[in-house]
């Protein structure tokens, strides 16, 4: 779970302990840090409320960021997916509010309820992954959700591969690396770039072998790292390199989310991450998943 998802839930705790009125649900933030969620979080903390209190949230909702902020979309996000939830069935968003990817049929908030409901119909429950530590998060500037490792770095857009990587090289033996950017693909011709720090494209592959025997898992957590054929390759490549696992996604992931616990690391097997061996050999998700207690991380 995320900070955000925490400090909303314990102004919900607060609120059912003494009379909150709509300055205290303002001023203690609760619905700007339900606000900040990404989707799939957004809904699973929804589902959790007693239907008196999602109903309270979201007049609460409606009344601070559309009466008082003029922020009509934000509530229409929070409704929508509480619609959801009240009547678990799918509900079809406000025209504009989200937006379709390119080559989608749906927006990534969509697909997220989608999941949502059927997990919850089908009985089971999406991947929550937690890095064991010593492990390293890098984090470009301004992004979310920003992950959080015993070693946590936020990268300057001007900072070099080479001086990212000689950084997490100096910090000895880590069982993960997990990096939180934007990722970008080419329309023309795929080439896909990491918005970490300058270069984080094809160009620098090769300076990931500084990494060989240091790090267990690289977990790339930026937008279809794997979805191209070049983008692919550049994955392939950079797990070789550093003789690592290399986990990467084939679609988007989702925006939003704030700062993550310590650890958790929010790969999901709807975002069809691309998992490859020390070698470059693509392995199933599934199959990786198994591999969780040598790789050392948890799933729950």
């Amino acid at each position: 779970m995320s900070v955000q998802r925490d400090l909303f839930e314990v102004e919900v705790r607060l609120s059912e302990l003494q009379d909150y009125s709509t300055d205290r649900w303002d001023q203690g933030r609760g619905i700007d840090n339900l606000n900040a969620l990404s989707m799939w979080e957004m809904l699973r903390t929804l589902f959790k409320l007693k239907p008196s209190k999602r109903n309270e949230v979201v007049e609460q909702a409606r009344v601070i960021l559309v009466v008082r902020r003029g922020w009509p979309n934000a509530y229409q996000r929070i409704q929508w997916a509480a619609d959801i939830v009240s009547t678990m069935s799918i509900k079809k968003p406000p025209p504009g509010l989200f937006t379709i990817p390119p080559g989608a049929t749906a927006s990534s908030e969509e697909m997220d309820a989608n999941v949502f409901l059927q997990e919850h119909a089908a009985g089971t429950k999406s991947e929550l992954i937690t890095l064991k530590q010593p492990s390293m998060a890098l984090n470009a500037v301004g992004i979310s959700p920003r992950y959080h490792m015993q070693f946590t770095e936020t990268i300057p857009a001007s900072r070099s591969m080479n001086d990212i990587l000689s950084l997490v090289a100096a910090k000895g033996a880590l069982k993960h690396l997990a990096i939180s950017s934007h990722g970008r693909v080419d329309k023309t011709d795929g080439d896909t770039k990491l918005e970490l720090g300058s270069d984080c494209d094809a160009s620098t592959v090769s300076l990931f072998s500084r990494l060989s025997g240091r790090v267990g898992v690289v977990w790339i957590g930026g937008c279809l790292a794997g979805n191209s054929a070049k983008g692919d390759d550049d994955c392939r490549n950079r797990a070789k390199n550093a003789s690592c696992y290399v986990v990467a996604p084939a679609f988007l992931m989702a925006t939003r989310g704030g700062d993550l616990r310590v650890g958790r690391m929010d790969m999901n097997r709807r975002f069809i991450p691309r998992v490859y061996d020390p070698s470059g050999v693509l392995v199933a998700w599934d199959n990786f998943l198994k591999m969780a207690k040598r790789l050392e991380f948890t799933v729950s």
